[in-house]
């Protein structure tokens, strides 16, 4: 992410401000094995029968983000130590390209080679925020744990398939949503 904007301090243990940035996210996941949860398809003899091993990549699933955000950030200190802070960014353009892999389907009769379907959205939009706990441990490093959510949506596109990719379908739904429990440390110099 980088973002430009301005601060100021409302009151003398506040600090409020604004940002408009950019966000580059992409990620790469790949999937191994295949183990049956309904018996007759995809070559399932059984429930829980192994098709292909857990050491075999299957799929690879790769998308890349590119998104405007706008936002308000803000620091909050309870003590000389103590503080908290947070943001909250809306996205009000993103798209994005998701690069699929079904590496089992590779023979250019099928998919073709991989990346073997492709998504390419037009417009996209979002969410994006985080809250933090900090304690300062010195007066230039800052430690903290706290919370974030990023979710994007894009419901206009396109999602072609190998291995000429002439076979093109609407895209109608692609959604990607990241949150979790992080811990930071920041130091200035």
């Amino acid at each position: 992410m980088f973002d430009v904007g301005w601060a100021y301090s409302p009151l003398p243990n506040m600090r409020l401000g604004f940002f408009v940035g950019y966000h580059y996210w992409h990620e790469k996941v790949t999937a191994n094995g295949i183990l049956c949860n309904i018996a007759s398809i995809l070559g399932c003899d059984s429930i829980n029968a192994v098709v292909t091993g857990f050491d075999t990549p299957v799929l690879s699933y790769e998308p890349t983000w590119h998104a405007v955000r706008v936002g308000t950030e803000g620091k909050l200190w309870i003590d000389d130590r103590w503080s908290f802070s947070g943001e909250f960014a809306v996205v009000p353009y993103a798209v994005v390209q998701n690069k699929d892999s079904h590496l089992l389907r590779q023979d250019f009769a099928d998919l073709g080679p991989a990346p073997n379907v492709v998504t390419k959205s037009k417009y996209a939009y979002g969410v994006e925020a985080e809250l933090f706990v900090n304690y300062l441990v010195t007066p230039n490093i800052e430690i903290g744990a706290g919370v974030r959510y990023w979710g994007l949506a894009s419901r206009m596109g396109d999602v072609s398939f190998g291995p000429d990719f002439d076979n093109t379908n609407k895209l109608t739904n692609f959604d990607q949503e990241r949150y979790g429990v992080l811990v930071h440390a920041k130091g200035r110099f």
